[in-house]
């Protein structure tokens, strides 16, 4: 036997609504009461990011905004970041930390 929905279909159109307007999965998640997975389950697919946000810092920015800032953390709160998504990102775009701690 199938248990029926606890959520209309309306709801979950509203929920939809209200990701699309920019709303997080944890967000509407925790106003509802209910975990993250249960809303990805009745929204199905979102077509959109769901995990962390993705950061536009190029390695000649992140680079120029750590000779600026002189320290990792000075530069990554110039970005709004933390410094371990800043490393990542140095990381990431194939920087060691030798290619921009030595300048």
């Amino acid at each position: 036997m199938v248990r029926p929905h606890r959520y209309t279909e309306d709801e979950v159109a509203q929920w939809r609504q209200l990701l699309d307007a920019g709303r997080t999965l944890r967000d509407l998640a925790e106003h509802l009461g209910v975990s993250d997975s249960t809303i990805r389950r009745r929204v199905g697919s979102l077509n959109r990011r769901t995990g962390p946000p993705e950061y536009d810092i190029t390695p000649e920015a992140a680079v120029t905004e750590y000779e600026a800032a002189g320290s990792e953390e000075g530069a990554a709160q110039a970005f709004g970041v933390s410094r371990s998504v800043f490393r990542h990102r140095l990381y990431q775009a194939g920087l060691r930390d030798t290619d921009f701690h030595n300048r």
